[in-house]
């Protein structure tokens, strides 16, 4: 499985927040990037294995270039590859 992009932005007064393009209500935050970047892995993980417990197909990981020409990279502040575990 291809790793998904998490995309950074800063969230002034409050923090990062880290969302997934690929993976549609996957979102995740804290107060530095270390912080947002570990709830990332976590949220992801979750997310993924409720899809599949559900059994809603998991969606698939685009390119990286594919993902960080898109409009929902605008005003990202960092694009970090996340592998989700299985």
């Amino acid at each position: 499985m291809n790793p998904y992009v998490a995309i950074v932005h800063r969230k002034p007064g409050t923090g990062y927040s880290v969302s997934f393009p690929d993976v549609p209500g996957c979102i995740s935050g804290g107060k530095t990037v270390d912080e947002a970047m570990r709830a990332a892995e976590t949220a992801l993980s979750l997310h993924l294995a409720g899809l599949r417990q559900a059994g809603v197909a998991v969606p698939v990981a685009r390119d990286f270039a594919a993902v960080i020409t898109s409009t929902d990279s605008k005003g990202a502040l960092a694009y970090i590859l996340i592998q989700a575990n299985s």
